[in-house]
Protein backbone atom coordinates (compact mmCIF):
# COMPACT_ATOMS: atom_id res chain seq x y z
CA UNK A 1 0.00 0.00 0.00
CA UNK A 2 2.76 2.01 0.96
CA UNK A 3 4.74 1.68 -2.12
CA UNK A 4 1.36 2.86 -3.94
CA UNK A 5 1.20 5.92 -2.21
CA UNK A 6 4.73 6.83 -3.31
CA UNK A 7 3.99 6.00 -6.93
CA UNK A 8 1.07 8.62 -6.40
CA UNK A 9 3.55 10.91 -5.39
CA UNK A 10 5.89 10.49 -7.59
CA UNK A 11 3.08 10.83 -10.58
CA UNK A 12 2.10 14.16 -8.82
CA UNK A 13 5.65 15.45 -9.11
CA UNK A 14 5.83 14.97 -12.92
CA UNK A 15 2.15 16.62 -13.56
CA UNK A 16 3.56 19.41 -11.38
CA UNK A 17 6.71 19.48 -12.73
CA UNK A 18 5.07 19.72 -16.86
CA UNK A 19 2.99 22.38 -14.59
CA UNK A 20 5.77 24.97 -13.81
CA UNK A 21 7.52 24.15 -17.27
CA UNK A 22 4.59 25.18 -18.83
CA UNK A 23 4.55 28.34 -17.00
CA UNK A 24 7.78 29.12 -17.57
CA UNK A 25 7.63 28.44 -21.43
CA UNK A 26 4.86 31.99 -21.32
CA UNK A 27 6.65 35.14 -22.58
CA UNK A 28 7.52 37.63 -20.54
CA UNK A 29 3.77 39.37 -21.71
CA UNK A 30 1.67 36.28 -20.78
CA UNK A 31 3.82 35.63 -17.54
CA UNK A 32 2.74 39.51 -16.65
CA UNK A 33 -0.97 39.21 -17.17
CA UNK A 34 -0.98 36.16 -14.95
CA UNK A 35 0.89 37.67 -12.26
CA UNK A 36 -1.13 40.66 -12.61
CA UNK A 37 -3.88 39.26 -12.24
CA UNK A 38 -2.98 38.27 -8.19
CA UNK A 39 -1.05 41.90 -7.79
CA UNK A 40 -5.09 43.47 -8.53
CA UNK A 41 -6.52 41.13 -6.26
CA UNK A 42 -3.82 42.12 -3.76
CA UNK A 43 -4.41 45.75 -4.72
CA UNK A 44 -8.06 45.85 -4.28
CA UNK A 45 -9.09 43.32 -1.36
CA UNK A 46 -6.06 44.82 1.05
CA UNK A 47 -4.57 47.90 -0.52
CA UNK A 48 -7.17 49.79 -2.23
CA UNK A 49 -7.26 52.58 0.17
CA UNK A 50 -3.25 53.40 0.47
CA UNK A 51 -2.80 52.66 -3.05
CA UNK A 52 -5.85 55.08 -4.30
CA UNK A 53 -4.95 58.19 -2.27
CA UNK A 54 -1.30 57.61 -3.83
CA UNK A 55 0.19 60.13 -7.08
CA UNK A 56 0.43 57.74 -10.01
CA UNK A 57 4.03 57.46 -10.37
CA UNK A 58 3.84 55.48 -6.66
CA UNK A 59 0.98 53.74 -7.34
CA UNK A 60 2.85 52.47 -10.42
CA UNK A 61 6.19 51.98 -7.70
CA UNK A 62 3.88 50.40 -5.34
CA UNK A 63 2.33 48.00 -8.39
CA UNK A 64 6.01 47.27 -9.48
CA UNK A 65 6.74 46.18 -6.12
CA UNK A 66 3.62 43.95 -5.23
CA UNK A 67 4.78 42.13 -8.63
CA UNK A 68 7.59 41.69 -7.42
CA UNK A 69 6.13 39.75 -4.09
CA UNK A 70 3.82 37.99 -5.86
CA UNK A 71 6.32 36.59 -8.74
CA UNK A 72 8.85 36.03 -5.58
CA UNK A 73 6.05 34.29 -3.61
CA UNK A 74 4.67 32.17 -6.63
CA UNK A 75 8.35 30.87 -7.25
CA UNK A 76 8.69 29.62 -3.65
CA UNK A 77 5.48 28.20 -3.92
CA UNK A 78 5.94 25.92 -6.77
CA UNK A 79 8.74 24.47 -5.71
CA UNK A 80 7.63 23.73 -2.06
CA UNK A 81 4.64 21.91 -4.03
CA UNK A 82 7.05 20.15 -5.88
CA UNK A 83 9.63 19.36 -3.11
CA UNK A 84 6.22 18.11 -0.85
CA UNK A 85 5.43 15.85 -3.66
CA UNK A 86 9.10 14.40 -4.62
CA UNK A 87 9.52 14.03 -0.67
CA UNK A 88 6.43 12.02 -0.01
CA UNK A 89 6.85 10.13 -3.27
CA UNK A 90 10.26 8.84 -1.92
CA UNK A 91 9.29 8.84 1.85
CA UNK A 92 6.76 6.08 0.77
CA UNK A 93 8.75 3.92 -1.39
CA UNK A 94 12.43 4.34 0.51
CA UNK A 95 13.78 3.13 3.95
CA UNK A 96 17.42 5.32 4.03
CA UNK A 97 16.34 8.99 5.35
CA UNK A 98 19.79 10.05 3.66
CA UNK A 99 18.43 9.07 0.20
CA UNK A 100 14.68 10.54 0.93
CA UNK A 101 16.24 13.32 1.91
CA UNK A 102 18.80 13.90 -0.37
CA UNK A 103 15.93 13.22 -3.47
CA UNK A 104 13.69 15.22 -1.65
CA UNK A 105 15.36 18.54 -1.76
CA UNK A 106 17.98 17.65 -4.78
CA UNK A 107 15.35 17.29 -7.65
CA UNK A 108 13.53 20.18 -6.85
CA UNK A 109 16.95 22.13 -6.53
CA UNK A 110 18.16 20.46 -10.19
CA UNK A 111 14.54 21.09 -11.37
CA UNK A 112 14.55 24.91 -10.34
CA UNK A 113 18.44 25.42 -12.19
CA UNK A 114 16.73 23.64 -15.01
CA UNK A 115 13.55 25.67 -15.35
CA UNK A 116 15.68 29.03 -15.03
CA UNK A 117 18.00 27.93 -17.56
CA UNK A 118 14.91 26.85 -20.14
CA UNK A 119 13.66 30.60 -19.50
CA UNK A 120 16.91 31.56 -21.35
CA UNK A 121 15.10 30.50 -24.28
CA UNK A 122 11.61 31.84 -24.17
CA UNK A 123 10.89 35.46 -25.45
CA UNK A 124 11.50 38.34 -23.41
CA UNK A 125 12.60 36.09 -19.80
CA UNK A 126 15.70 35.32 -18.93
CA UNK A 127 17.74 32.84 -15.84
CA UNK A 128 17.54 34.51 -12.76
CA UNK A 129 19.90 32.73 -10.39
CA UNK A 130 17.98 34.11 -6.96
CA UNK A 131 14.82 32.46 -8.55
CA UNK A 132 17.08 29.45 -8.15
CA UNK A 133 17.56 30.62 -4.73
CA UNK A 134 13.87 31.46 -4.08
CA UNK A 135 12.97 28.08 -5.67
CA UNK A 136 14.88 25.54 -3.58
CA UNK A 137 14.20 27.76 -0.10
CA UNK A 138 10.69 27.18 -0.92
CA UNK A 139 11.61 22.97 -1.47
CA UNK A 140 13.92 22.74 1.84
CA UNK A 141 11.22 24.89 3.69
CA UNK A 142 8.54 22.64 2.39
CA UNK A 143 10.52 19.67 3.61
CA UNK A 144 11.83 20.66 6.58
CA UNK A 145 8.14 21.10 7.54
CA UNK A 146 7.09 17.61 6.24
CA UNK A 147 10.12 16.10 8.53
CA UNK A 148 8.77 18.47 11.61
CA UNK A 149 4.81 17.32 11.26
CA UNK A 150 6.26 13.66 10.42
CA UNK A 151 8.34 13.95 13.80
CA UNK A 152 5.10 15.06 15.47
CA UNK A 153 3.28 12.25 14.33
CA UNK A 154 5.66 9.42 15.04
CA UNK A 155 5.82 10.72 18.72
CA UNK A 156 2.40 10.54 19.18
CA UNK A 157 2.27 6.95 17.86
CA UNK A 158 5.00 6.36 20.31
CA UNK A 159 3.49 7.67 23.24
CA UNK A 160 0.33 5.93 22.06
CA UNK A 161 2.04 2.60 22.19
CA UNK A 162 3.90 3.12 25.33
CA UNK A 163 0.56 3.98 27.31
CA UNK A 164 -0.83 0.48 25.77
CA UNK A 165 1.82 -1.22 26.69
CA UNK A 166 1.56 0.53 30.53
CA UNK A 167 -2.39 -0.48 31.13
Amino acid sequence: MHKKIGVVFLFFSCIWMILIFYLSSQNASQSSSASNVIVNIVIEDFLKEIYENKPLFEQEQMRQIISHVVRKIAHFSEFAILGLFVFLGFYFLLKSKLIIYSLGVGIPIIYAVVDEFHQGFVDGRSPQLFDVLIDSLGAITMVLFITFIISIIEIVKFRRNNSKKNV
